[in-house]
């Protein structure tokens, strides 16, 4: 293996660690926060919190753009990594303020005079907005902290950050049940406490472990910020493209069905994000390698672990994706309990946009390495934005709920489709080598398990017993997993599993 290779290696096996414990965490949370808030209340928090999903959604792009450029700095044999940070600081401070007066006034006169809530829940709603608001400035100002440590490739902090969170959220969920009154604002002020957590973290490990590249320096802060504020800002396009598009469908959701339909929504976009994670994570652990090899000038390998990231990225998500889907009813109901209406249904959509989602890693690397995003955040945008008018149309001629998550697929497909075609134009990027290498062995392994799960439907085995249920969950994850060994990798990258365990096995001995 490359030295860069060895890297990504190690980095995604930490990332890992971290993901099965956060999922088997928040899986816990997640049930404990429906029985603690209610169906109502928990669509309600998803609805009004959604400025949490905005800072999700721009802080993700924020730090992209703050690694890809400390990434780059570092590639330069005179690279000042200390004043790109800086500026970034600088960027940052702004955009939360920025946000902080539109929340505030914009949003809190949606929240007045357009939320569907029940009777008596005005208030509750404003406090929840008023904190999530907060948590959001926060977390956008901690966001050049977490760049810095990602750029660095210090993948071991963020994973002990993040279990800490997982683990302490959980906790203060158990807590809910001692209180009778004011559950919903008790939660919404709880969960602020993980962002803050996480501020403090980040800020005293940059200063320990990067005081040098991180500490505040102003004689170095003239120029560069049109260069970072432009990549920044199509970066920023595309993310908010994408949480006006899924905020947006929740708002059209509660204004068409109200706050039930909302819970069963928000279930099915959190079984999305789990499933996101276990294959998103790998894509986040080669996005320093790549860009550090384009900054270098080695296309060819930028393009190689593009491909291979993107393959393996797709066989991870497969395997996720239709271990849930083998038996996902019953899956949701020992999660859940009481699982609320077509819920199984949005999963079962929010699924299958992972496998499409899937599609882009490697790709979103490559793009945000070049610089050149301007095109491909003008297509992303208007694909995402034109989702919602769309599906309001359908809603006005009485559509079912879940036809917005059927727009959300095909307008994925398209966006894939346009990426590839931008690439080959804009950069030179072989995308129809791109195509075979990474997509076709994926596809081979997913038609197999289709194939699988729709004969053993046809059959009944399963039906009414709870242990052949189970039984065939396990076969499942063991049939992609062997699918995706024989027929997702290639024959060098076979070997190269059956070595490492070979090596194991004799250094154990």
């Amino acid at each position: 293996m490359q030295e860069g290779d060895k890297r990504i290696a190690k980095n995604t096996i930490i990332v890992y660690i971290r993901l099965g414990i956060t999922i088997i965490v928040g899986l816990l949370t997640s049930r404990f926060v429906l029985q603690a808030l209610g169906e109502s209340d928990f669509g309600l928090y998803n609805v009004v919190g959604g400025v949490l999903a905005l800072f999700t959604c721009i802080s993700a792009s924020m730090t992209t753009t703050t690694t890809r450029f400390i990434n780059y700095e570092m590639g330069k044999p005179d690279g000042d990594v200390n004043r790109i940070f800086n500026i970034c600081v600088i960027i940052h401070l702004v955009a939360s303020v920025i946000i902080l007066i539109l929340a505030e006034t914009i949003g809190l006169y949606y929240i007045h005079h357009y939320l569907n809530v029940a009777p008596g829940k005005e208030a509750d709603a404003e406090f929840v907005f008023h904190i999530s608001t907060i948590v959001a400035c926060v977390g956008i100002i901690n966001i050049p902290y977490q760049g810095l440590i990602i750029a660095k490739e210090n993948f071991s902090f963020i994973a002990i950050i993040e279990i800490v969170n997982s683990l302490l959220k959980l906790l203060l969920v158990l807590l809910l049940f001692t209180f009778d009154n004011y559950i919903l604002r008790i939660y919404a002020a709880m969960m602020s406490i993980t962002t803050f957590v996480s501020f403090v973290a980040y800020h005293w490990i940059c200063k320990k472990r990067y005081n040098k590249e991180s500490h505040w320096k102003t004689d170095n802060l003239r120029g560069g910020y049109k260069q970072i504020i432009t990549f920044n800002n199509y970066n920023l396009l595309s993310a908010i493209c994408l949480i006006l598009r899924d905020q947006g469908s929740n708002i059209l959701i509660n204004f068409f069905f109200g706050t039930i339909v909302n819970a069963a929504y928000a279930i099915a976009k959190s079984v999305q994000q789990y499933v996101n994670n276990l294959a998103g994570n790998f894509d986040v652990a080669s996005g320093p390698q790549i860009v550090q090899k384009l900054s270098a000038g080695d296309f060819n390998g930028a393009e190689r672990i593009a491909q291979n990231i993107c393959r393996f990225c797709c066989l991870i998500a497969g395997v996720g994706v239709f271990t849930l889907l083998s038996e996902l009813d019953f899956i949701l109901q020992i999660w859940l309990g009481k699982v609320p209406q077509d819920t199984s249904l949005f999963c079962c959509l929010t699924l299958i946009l992972v496998l499409v989602g899937a599609t882009s890693s490697g790709l979103t690397q490559i793009i945000n390495a070049t610089g050149k995003i301007k095109w491909f955040s003008l297509q992303f945008a208007t694909l995402y934005i034109l989702s919602l008018p769309i599906s309001y149309i359908m809603y006005k001629n009485g559509a079912h709920p879940s036809i917005v998550l059927i727009v959300f697929i095909i307008a994925d497909l398209l966006s894939r489709c346009n990426q590839l075609i931008l690439l080959k134009y804009i950069a030179g990027y072989h995308s129809l080598k791109h195509i075979t290498g990474a997509y076709i062995r994926p596809l081979c392994v997913f038609i197999a398990l289709v194939a699988y799960i729709l004969i053993v439907r046809q059959t009944g085995i399963t039906a009414d017993n709870t242990i052949f249920k189970i039984a065939n969950i396990g076969i499942t994850f063991i049939l992609s997993l062997a699918l995706s060994y024989f027929i997702g990798l290639k024959s060098d990258e076979r070997a190269l599993v059956q070595n490492f365990i070979k090596n194991k096995i004799s250094s154990n001995n």
